[in-house]
């Protein structure tokens, strides 16, 4: 199987209307692994994301917004650089595939 990989940045994903639209695109474009990014969301709960996804067979990761404001790495360049090594070191401790992704610019 060939993955069918989404990265979205949702601008917000607080009301129900929204999710449904979301969850309406990742079944028609047939997503098995969705990012979305700038959520707006401080405390994601299963339910929420069964809703969006369409499926309870899923898993997830969250990372808490604060406020209106996302999670964000280092701009600086020395700390980027440091930022994406130790990604790297982490990636080939495991022992399966993975998969980043974000708003990288």
């Amino acid at each position: 199987m060939k993955p069918q990989i989404i990265s979205w940045n949702v601008k917000g994903l607080g009301q129900a209307d929204k999710r449904l639209m979301i969850k309406d695109s990742l079944r028609r474009w047939k997503a098995n692994i969705a990012i979305l990014q700038e959520t707006k969301i401080q405390n994601t709960e299963a339910r929420m994301v069964r809703e969006t996804w369409g499926n309870g067979l899923c898993d997830f990761i969250a990372l808490p917004a604060d406020g209106s404001k996302g999670v964000y790495g280092p701009s600086i360049k020395e700390q980027r650089k440091e930022f994406w090594e130790e990604l790297y070191d982490s990636g080939v401790k495991w022992d399966h595939l993975w998969c980043l992704g974000g708003d990288f610019n």
